[in-house]
């Protein structure tokens, strides 16, 4: 089970703001700059648009797929329809009467239907029984304009794509809703309020979790103390206003006790990456006291008694950084840090740690995804051949005049065995793990099929199981009985398929009984 993923495209998100966010640093920038970059990427945006349709289309194509009642026929019939639906010079063409293709298109998934981005997930794991992806909401624009005046499709919509794609795939994917908690402030009178259209997805729409991404500003325990503007520096300051921390506070307060009410959980972007208001959000000299940590997040699992996923292993072993960044170009690669031979967790990590051994609850999870630095090094060792890969280039044994460098490959290839003996030496965490990819994420998608075999061959074999997917039927509440599940039945038996026509419970069902047995 893939519990931490994604099929998004370029029309999800404020494609200028992401951009100038992820590429255009500092304060010091000159409006101008921000002007001209939000301006070549609408152009972008406007070219790259013929390659994909509205959600709403998108939604009308899946239900009009007539499928077999067969899985197995059913997923292939899924493929090829998608592949034949995807339009566009962006991605590589299946053959004829195959599913999907895989090729140069691989890392075009922004640029390609959300449709055929599942099939591919489909398509390049065959394996996996189940797929959590996330909906994603920054609730950004550029240069402090209305979010809600930018937005190119609604949250609406993308909810009806979700359940479409649910019941299309015979419930193979599992969606999470997106969740603001400013939109909810500025929304809350409205009749469909993000809260409400949260509430409304879990009840009847096939979802099983909400998906926060802090990085926007945000944060989960005190947004007076802690949360920032979600504007570029240059175009105002850190402190968000009074009644809009006080409002986001709420907002998050609710989100809590509806999760503990249908006992769904919260998985969260918990990196120290896509930040926005960079410098900001990491004013406070401990990172544990920065904007989003997971510290804020611990202390909210265990004081609020929810469920909640600190993704991308929570920073893992990359060292924070609090350094400025090039004015333009992408951030600065971090190094994985060692000590006496062992890999040295980040501060983050650290208090994801600390949280996990206070919380008898099991409340505090993590998941794998996006950890391309590790799935490298992991092929260098397991899988010589692959290392002419793309993907493993960085890794490829090459003399260097530069001792930075020479000692950057050398951790970097220390990676995955170190990462083994870390998860031995630390039980307690190994326990909380879940599988995840990040896909389409550019670094999870370079590493292609080869991510799933490759990382779970590092998982210590006593946890290797739990993290491969019971791990994440505990945290999603997927088991018969729970809440979550008995949600589900209601919800495919409404659209008249037959439990039985779902291979992920029939299988889990009889691991189940067996077990019980």
């Amino acid at each position: 089970m893939d519990a931490h993923c994604h099929l998004l495209n370029h029309r999800d998100a404020h494609a200028a703001s992401f951009l100038n966010r992820r590429f255009v640093h500092g304060e010091d920038v000159n409006i101008a700059i921000d002007v001209a970059a939000g301006l070549v990427i609408r152009v972008g945006e406007a070219i790259t648009s013929l390659s994909t349709h509205l959600a709403a289309a998108e939604t009308r194509f899946l239900s009009e797929l007539a499928l077999s009642a067969d899985p197995a026929e059913a997923r292939a019939q899924f493929c090829r329809a998608v592949a034949e639906n995807q339009r566009g010079l962006f991605l590589s063409r299946s053959a004829a009467g195959s599913e999907i293709a895989y090729g140069k298109g691989r890392l075009s998934g922004f640029f390609s239907m959300r449709a055929r981005n599942a099939a591919m997930m489909m398509h390049l794991w065959p394996e996996m029984d189940l797929f959590t992806p996330s909906m994603v909401d920054f609730y950004e624009s550029p240069l402090g304009l209305d979010p809600e005046e930018t937005r190119v499709e609604t949250i609406e919509e993308q909810i009806a794509f979700y359940r479409a794609l649910s019941l299309a795939t015979r419930g193979r994917f599992l969606p999470l809703v997106a969740f603001h908690p400013l939109r909810q402030f500025r929304n809350r009178k409205s009749e469909r309020s993000p809260l409400r259209l949260v509430e409304d997805a879990i009840l009847n729409h096939g979802f099983v979790g909400v998906k926060l991404h802090p990085s926007s500003g945000f944060d989960p325990l005190d947004n007076a103390m802690y949360g920032v503007n979600n504007r570029a520096l240059r175009s105002g300051g850190c402190a968000l206003e009074p009644d809009a921390a006080e409002g986001m506070n709420e907002a998050m307060d609710c989100l809590y006790r509806l999760c503990r009410k249908y006992d769904v959980p919260i998985l969260t972007h918990n990196a120290d990456s896509l930040f926005i208001n960079k410098d900001c959000m990491r004013d406070a000299e401990d990172p544990a006291d920065w904007t989003n940590s997971s510290d804020h997040w611990a202390q909210v699992a265990r004081t609020e008694q929810v469920r909640v996923c600190l993704g991308h292993f929570a920073g893992g072993f990359i060292d924070q950084y609090n350094e400025r960044q090039p004015l333009l170009g992408p951030p600065k690669r971090r190094r994985v840090m060692f000590e006496n031979g062992k890999l040295r967790p980040s501060r983050w990590l650290e208090t994801a740690m600390e949280g996990i051994a206070d919380d008898p609850g099991r409340n505090l999870w993590l998941d794998s995804s996006d950890m391309a630095e590790l799935v490298r090094s992991a092929a260098w060792h397991a899988q010589p051949h692959l290392r002419g890969e793309r993907s493993m280039r960085r890794l490829v044994d090459r003399r260097s005049d530069d001792e930075a460098e020479r000692e950057e490959k050398k951790a970097l290839r220390d990676f995955a065995p170190a990462f083994t003996r870390f998860l031995e030496e630390n039980g307690a965490l190994a326990e909380r793990v879940m599988y995840g990819t990040d896909w389409h994420m550019p670094d999870a998608s370079m590493a292609g099929p080869q991510y799933r075999p490759l990382l779970e061959a590092l998982l210590p074999e006593q946890n290797r199981a739990a993290s491969m997917g019971l791990n994440a039927v505990e945290f999603y509440g997927l088991a018969p009985g729970r809440e979550t599940r008995k949600r589900l039945d209601a919800f495919y038996a409404g659209a008249g398929i037959d439990p039985v026509q779902i291979p992920w419970m029939k299988k889990l069902d009889a691991a189940q009984g067996a077990a019980r047995a």
